[in-house]
């Protein structure tokens, strides 16, 4: 009875109603898959092969339709931009894809979680039917079960409670904002008409506010005192742990003293000067320069340049948002990324083994490389990296040019199979102008070479033991060893 249940209803209802559509669009797709030989070439038309990682593909319309099969646990069809589903072996999660960002799907295990627009599920054991699970309807409607097994049900903003939401293990509601109480762990928080009235409680914190009137909050875990009157006109704090007090009167001056810490505020935020033991930090003013000397190092003159320098990672800015450039120090080698948003991204992983490139000139091409294996693409008009959904539904219709290599074999293809050259690991090339040239070439396990002009007007094959020639599609004639026919 597991179908049943109100929150598989939809997918499965959706996931059917795409089965039919897609059975329907594409009859000749599917007839395609079963009846045409082992290997062939028809340019953009349609083709089956082998790429050159070993991955059995066919293709029809260009990158319409795609099947593939790369190896014993990896499977992959697509209707582009339509539909898409990809299923690997039970370490990795199956994905389902329809008019992508409209639908999606994904599955680990009996783990199952779908998207449509704003409807949002998520069983996290399809197995049981009393599993913790959500269905949320953004931002409106929210039910489901939560991890202890305790439903839940909510009609925003008129009434309910939603648990495991925005940090919070539960919210309960009336007619928000007139009334709300949430919980983390130990903490609760009332809150009536908010933000202006709140209390929190917990074993080591109570706050509770009038808001902007007046508030107060007591953190013996943190050793801290605050208070506002007026916010933001005066705000107050004191230490316990080293003990120390401050305050901000806004927007004139403000004031911090601990036994490690003294701070001085002119026109907060804009101006202030803070030192804490060997770390020293100034905004003149903030945010358009800071400086800050110590464990972190940081100059900023904002949006021109700025530079931050922490334990193990270096960060650099120019003309923000624009510029970009990261590195992150690890034990193993270093993280390098460089980024001109969009037009150029850069990074390079020596942490890694084996060592990873990749860069992009968007909207142009991109180019990435992994050990002995390396990828040259053109065009790119996603302008983020190798996002999953765009790789799987969109990607392959604007991509003009590809080549690929994997140790010695190597493979270009250039308008979905208007051109394409293969040469494969033992000599093996095969080229295709469609339809007007095909060549091919092997060494093994047997020496032969063959071409033909329109796909058989005219063609030419030789082996070591006999020539093939082939007129008009129709006529064949070979001569064998000796020079006998």
């Amino acid at each position: 009875m597991t179908l049943l249940r109100p929150r598989a209803l939809l997918p499965v209802g959706f996931a059917s109603g795409i089965a039919l559509a897609i059975v329907w669009l594409t009859p000749a797709a599917a007839m395609a898959a079963f009846s045409l030989p082992d290997e062939f070439d028809a340019g953009f038309l349609a083709s089956r092969d082998t790429g050159i990682d070993g991955s059995e593909r066919l293709r029809i319309a260009g990158p319409i339709f795609e099947a593939s099969h790369p190896d014993s646990r990896t499977d992959f069809v697509a209707l582009r931009p339509l539909f898409s589903r990809k299923v690997l072996d039970e370490d990795d999660p199956d994905f389902l894809d329809v008019l992508w960002p409209l639908y999606t799907r994904r599955e680990y295990r009996d783990d199952m979680q779908w998207r449509c627009l704003t409807l949002v599920s998520h069983d996290f054991d399809t197995s049981d039917p009393a599993s913790r699970y959500r269905f949320w309807g953004l931002p409106i409607f929210f039910k489901g079960r939560d991890v202890h097994g305790e439903k839940y049900l909510g009609l925003f903003p008129i009434g309910g409670s939603i648990h495991e939401i925005i940090g919070q293990d539960e919210i309960r509601f009336v007619m928000f904002p007139a009334y709300a109480r949430s919980r983390f762990k130990e903490r609760e928080t009332t809150s009536v008409m908010w933000p202006i009235f709140s209390h929190t409680q917990s074993p080591t914190e109570e706050r509770w506010r009038v808001f902007p009137f007046y508030g107060q909050s007591t953190d013996s875990r943190a050793g801290e005192n605050r208070r506002f009157v007026l916010w933001p006109i005066w705000t107050s704090i004191e230490y316990d742990d080293p003990p120390g007090r401050g305050f901000a009167l806004f927007p004139l001056f403000g004031r911090v003293e601990r036994a490690d810490q003294s701070t001085w505020m002119v026109l907060p935020p804009f101006f202030r000067h803070s030192r804490r033991g060997d770390d020293v930090e100034a905004l003149l003013p903030w945010p358009f320069v800071k400086i800050r000397r110590g464990a972190v190092r940081e100059t900023t003159i904002w949006p021109l340049w700025g530079h931050k320098d922490t334990e193990g990672v270096e960060r650099i800015f120019a003309a923000w948002p624009l510029g970009w450039h990261e590195r992150i120090r690890r034990d193993t080698g270093s993280l390098t990324r460089t980024m001109l948003v969009p037009f150029y991204y850069y990074e390079r992983d020596q942490s890694q083994s084996p060592e990873t490139r990749y860069w992009k000139i968007w909207p142009l091409l991109s180019y990435q490389r992994s050990g002995h294996a390396s990828r040259i693409r053109m065009l790119e008009l996603w302008p983020l990296r190798d996002t999953p959904p765009i790789e799987r539904n969109y990607s392959p219709l604007w991509t003009l040019l590809r080549y690929e290599r994997l140790e010695d074999a190597r493979e270009t293809e250039f308008l979905w199979g208007f051109y394409r050259h293969r040469r494969d690991v033992g000599g093996h090339r095969k080229m295709s102008l469609f339809p007007f040239v095909d060549w091919e070439r092997r060494e093994d396990p047997s020496p032969k070479c063959s071409w033909s002009i329109l796909k058989g007007l005219i063609g030419y094959g030789r082996t070591d033991e006999e020539r093939m020639f082939r007129l008009l599609y129709f006529l064949r004639f070979g001569v064998g060893e000796g020079g006998a026919p």
